[in-house]
């Protein structure tokens, strides 16, 4: 028997989402979905000069034992794999753009090219808002998925 993608670390997305995720992952038609962002796309919230700034379509429920409230990614437009990938006019607007999402209290995070837990290749940053509660109790299926919390 194949076991199942195990998630792991400060996040975890919870079953049904993991699960929607899941089934995307398998029906992929294109070969990025990150380099296919429009102004015609429910997901777009924003379009920078060199980046479309995004709403996640399979959102974290848990950040650092917290609920997560908000959950946003930052795409470069251009395919890249690799923050170190970016042209110095890319760095300056990224940095410029992840400064101001983290003094409106987004924690920042990206994974580096080939990480194990990077769903995407394409770069990608997640803006993530969290309530600031530490959920005491967590429970785990066998994956682990959050079945509970409290």
């Amino acid at each position: 028997m194949k076991r199942p993608h195990i998630q792991t670390g400060p996040i975890v997305r919870t079953r049904a989402m993991e699960r929607h995720r899941m089934k995307h992952t398998k029906a992929q038609i294109v070969e990025c979905d990150f380099c296919h962002f429009s102004h015609s796309n429910d997901q777009v919230i924003k379009e920078y000069k060199y980046f479309w700034l995004v709403k996640n379509i399979f959102p974290y429920a848990v950040w650092d034992a917290c609920r997560v409230t908000d959950h946003e990614m930052l795409s470069p437009k251009r395919h890249v794999t690799s923050i170190s990938q970016f042209t110095p006019e890319e760095g300056k607007e990224y940095l410029d753009i992840i400064s101001k999402a983290e003094s409106s209290g987004y924690a920042v995070y990206s994974r580096p090219d080939g990480s194990a837990g990077k769903s995407v290749a394409h770069q990608h940053t997640h803006f993530i808002s969290i309530d600031n509660k530490r959920i005491k109790t967590m429970y785990y299926n066998f994956a682990p998925h959050i079945l509970w919390f409290k």
